[in-house]
């Protein structure tokens, strides 16, 4: 017998393949491992309003940056009389041209209002008066163009007034329709991490924020496109009141508008309707707790008033409520 430990080499050679073999027969030490958090299991209610909302949320966004609010169709009168015309496509943003381009109303207003200046002021002028004498001598007045005639000036400034209106509710309408498709998201996704709380406190705010949100995000979804097709309808009549001014139809981006409403007023009305059902059921079980704390210590069919039962020492026979060591009363 030799005394070198077990692991010592027979011979200087085998000494790194017996190091090598002794750190691989080393039992590895296991550490815990963290198990993953199991999910709760989402209610047929929380995906009903995943989904409204983001169905909601892509009709509502879509809509707002698309330019077919409103469309005009050929006009059969003015192709007619040799002048081609285009159909018009109207957004929130955006409008089409005669050449199916699409400029932002912006560019349009002052554009139009820039004419409207030059119109207003040609017309008022010395200059004026002598190009209307020349084009009278020609024989003919509407090469002197617009400036020429007052009701194509008065039209033109009635264009700008009502452009500079048109493009300040298309605005408003703009900033409903992205706050009502951002609350839908955030809806969503809040409904997607929700997770059930300890505290009673906190799942009730939980269900609240979300169906305060949403019922939110559904008014101003609701609200854009209210506002557009009256101050839009408003526009167009108002044009075509002394000049010919195609009336524009409502068309899909208006119709997706509106559905992505009624998407988003549903799943406020499954977040509303949730919640109520949160607190319906609180106050039963409260009610339950109140009830049991009640009648505690009472056997079943005492009434709870009475004394309860089984309390002090048994009366004495034939002298009632007197226990044993205790005086009589004097007897008179």
């Amino acid at each position: 017998k030799t005394s070198r430990p077990w692991w010592w080499p027979a011979s200087p050679g085998d000494s790194v393949t017996v190091f090598i073999t002794h750190i691989l027969q080393m039992p590895k030490k296991e550490g815990k491992k963290s198990q993953p958090k199991e999910k709760t299991p989402r209610t047929p209610t929380q995906k009903r309003i995943m989904y409204c909302c983001l169905f909601g949320a892509v009709c509502v966004g879509g809509a707002a940056f698309t330019a077919k609010w409103r469309t005009t169709e050929v006009d059969p009168v003015i192709n007619q009389s040799g002048r081609a015309w285009q159909e018009r496509h109207y957004g929130l943003l955006s409008v089409s041209s005669s050449s199916s381009a699409l400029v932002s109303w912006d560019k349009v207003e002052q554009g139009v209002c820039l004419k409207a200046k030059v119109y207003a002021g040609a017309s008022n002028g010395v200059q004026s008066q002598a190009r209307m004498a020349a084009g009278a001598l020609a024989g003919s007045a509407s090469s002197l163009g617009c400036a020429a005639w007052p009701a194509c000036v008065q039209h033109t400034q009635l264009r700008c007034e009502k452009y500079k209106a048109h493009v300040l509710w298309n605005q408003v309408v703009a900033a409903l329709m992205s706050l009502g498709a951002a609350a839908a998201l955030l809806a969503a996704a809040l409904v997607y991490t929700e997770e059930e709380a300890k505290k009673v406190e906190d799942q009730e705010q939980q269900l609240k924020r979300t169906s305060v949100g949403l019922a939110g995000g559904a008014a101003c979804a609701a609200l854009g496109p209210t506002v557009y097709a009256v101050q839009s309808d408003m526009m167009l009549k108002a044009l075509a009141a002394n000049a010919h001014y195609p009336y524009a139809q409502l068309n899909i981006s208006f119709y997706a508008a509106v559905v992505g409403a009624i998407g988003l007023s549903l799943a406020a009305a499954f977040a509303t309707q949730r919640f109520w059902a949160f607190q319906k059921s609180q106050e039963e079980q409260q009610w339950e707790d109140a009830s049991l704390v009640a009648n505690a210590g009472f056997s079943a069919g005492e009434p709870a008033w009475g004394p309860p039962p089984l309390m002090g020492p048994p009366p004495i026979p034939g002298v009632a409520g007197f226990g044993p060591g205790m005086p009589m009363p004097p007897q008179q």
